[in-house]
């Protein structure tokens, strides 16, 4: 029996119960073959095919069983056969990633700024699952734009002690807003407008590290550019991932 295979010497071959066997030439391909294929990734990063897939084998070469639920599909590269792994559900949707790069870090940066002015009434700032701010170990703003989850990491561009006092100024300032409007009186006016300052000189020096940056809008507008790359990526998986669950699967001898 011939040990290599290869597109020419390999067949599919369908049964009259529809069971559909790879042979090399009359015979049926075994498990030992099966593994000497080279394996290399079907999907490429960029949610597209890296070859023709033939079908999928029910075995699990390298004791990967309990991983998550993947396919071990035969494809073709050029004129030569691989094996490759590819999970049932893309990696974004199974874990929850978040959408993290340069340009989200720079809009990272700007949305800070524009909680501190008031411009944007929620707060982007998220805590980590620390139980204490004090060993926080980085500023990440997160929000979600349709359906996926961003995040951008502040402290690429602003100091620690920046972003803190940010924090604790709005903090203050939203305590003393609260106070005031349940017992109006001069000293919570006071107490207020001094909040207000303490926030207005945060946001300046935030403003003055930003002054570095390439303006808001022009970053708004390359973030809508990647972040709109990024959903296509995501949608070529799922749609790739939809035709590949139609697959075949291929039986092969022990």
């Amino acid at each position: 029996m011939t040990k290599q295979l290869t597109t020419q010497n390999a067949t599919i071959t369908t049964a009259t119960i529809q069971v559909q066997a790879m042979t090399i030439g009359a015979r049926q391909v075994t498990l030992s073959v099966f593994r000497q294929l080279l394996e290399e990734p079907l999907i490429a990063d960029d949610g597209t095919l890296n070859g023709v897939p033939w079908g999928a084998v029910n075995y699990h070469p390298d004791k990967c069983g309990d991983q998550a639920r993947h396919w071990h599909i035969v494809w073709q590269h050029g004129q030569e056969l691989r094996r490759g792994r590819v999970y049932e559900k893309p990696f974004f949707d199974e874990s929850g990633h978040r959408f993290r790069s340069a340009t989200t870090d720079t809009y990272a940066a700007h949305l800070l700024s524009e909680w501190a002015h008031g411009r944007v009434g929620w707060c982007p700032l998220v805590e980590d699952d620390l139980t204490s701010r004090t060993f926080r170990q980085g500023y990440f703003c997160r929000w979600r734009t349709d359906d996926m989850s961003v995040e951008g990491l502040v402290q690429e561009h602003v100091q620690r002690h920046i972003i803190q006092a940010v924090e604790s100024a709005k903090a203050r300032l939203h305590a003393v807003e609260r106070a005031h409007s349940e017992h109006p009186n001069d000293f919570q006016l006071k107490q207020l407008e001094a909040s207000r300052e303490d926030l207005k000189e945060a946001a300046a020096a935030l403003d003055a590290l930003l002054a570095a940056l390439p303006p808001l809008d022009e970053v708004r507008g390359a973030y809508d550019t990647e972040v709109a790359g990024e959903r296509s990526r995501r949608q070529r998986h799922r749609g790739v991932l939809a035709t590949l669950a139609e697959l075949p699967q291929l039986f092969i001898a022990v």
